[in-house]
């Protein structure tokens, strides 16, 4: 294995088709710039990772329109095109827009939430990274790997916060992938003094925007959080409220400094 993060593949090479799709969206003809952000960027944020849930998703924010229209001219299946979605190769592919973010904070949505997927996902694109992804099957063997734009944990983790908590209707289901989610990166970026620092440096009020979701879904609702966190996957060894809300006022301490 070469690549940063090896994803372990238990799910009948739903990973690799993953990273077979994500690699060739990144390469299609400008596409860039665009970075993930959801589903297999999720997946990434510390070395190894086994896939214990299936995801079908390959989620990006992308400067502007024009990522989205060149991905569905070259690879989408214009009947599978919902407003933001492709579908390529029966992966589901998001592409959300993303804009410069303005110079005075008061040309942001007043609405918290709002703000927080404004600037979330455009800081999202402004700094992600790199990442060589390998997809490793149980016996250890590489069957696929891709160099992607991804998203930074912290990033990632305004992110994903902003889609739990906006989450309605048919969506509501997916809290629980994205509680599983939000626990690991969360424990990846309290653990990181650089991750933290990052997101203390972010565009206006976004670690303050990040610090009361935290508060909400890590100490608020922390029995909850586990218990979607545990519905996600089958394992052993269910997640505790207490290692929920450890992992929250740990980031909140950090924060605060």
């Amino acid at each position: 294995m070469s690549g940063d993060v090896a994803l372990i593949d238990i799910d009948d090479g739903a990973v690799s088709r993953l990273v077979r799709t994500a690699t060739t969206l990144f390469d299609t003809p400008r596409f860039q710039p665009a970075a993930l952000v959801g589903g297999l960027a999720s997946l990434s944020g510390s070395p190894p990772c086994t896939v214990h849930r299936a995801t079908n998703d390959v989620d990006t924010v992308s400067e502007g329109a024009g990522p989205r229209d060149l991905a569905l001219q070259y690879l989408g299946d214009r009947d599978a095109a919902e407003e933001n979605r492709i579908e390529i190769d029966g992966v589901k592919v998001d592409v959300m827009e993303t804009w410069p973010l303005p110079d005075n904070s008061g040309d942001l949505p007043d609405d918290d939430l709002d703000r927080l997927f404004v600037v979330g996902h455009r800081w999202a694109l402004d700094s992600a990274t790199p990442v060589a992804i390998d997809a490793v099957s149980p016996a250890g063997s590489v069957v696929e790997s891709g160099t992607l734009i991804v998203a930074t944990v912290p990033a990632l983790v305004a992110c994903k916060l902003h889609a739990i908590a906006d989450r309605k209707g048919p969506s509501l289901s997916k809290r629980e992938s994205d509680a599983l989610d939000l626990v690991r990166l969360t424990g990846d970026l309290a653990g990181s003094e650089e991750s933290v620092q990052a997101l203390r440096s972010a565009p206006f009020d976004l670690a303050t925007l990040v610090a009361a979701q935290v508060e909400r879904w890590f100490i608020e609702d922390a029995l909850r959080t586990a218990r979607l966190a545990n519905a996600a996957v089958v394992s052993h060894s269910e997640l505790d409220s207490n290692t929920v809300s450890t992992v929250g006022r740990l980031l909140l301490e950090q924060l605060s400094e």
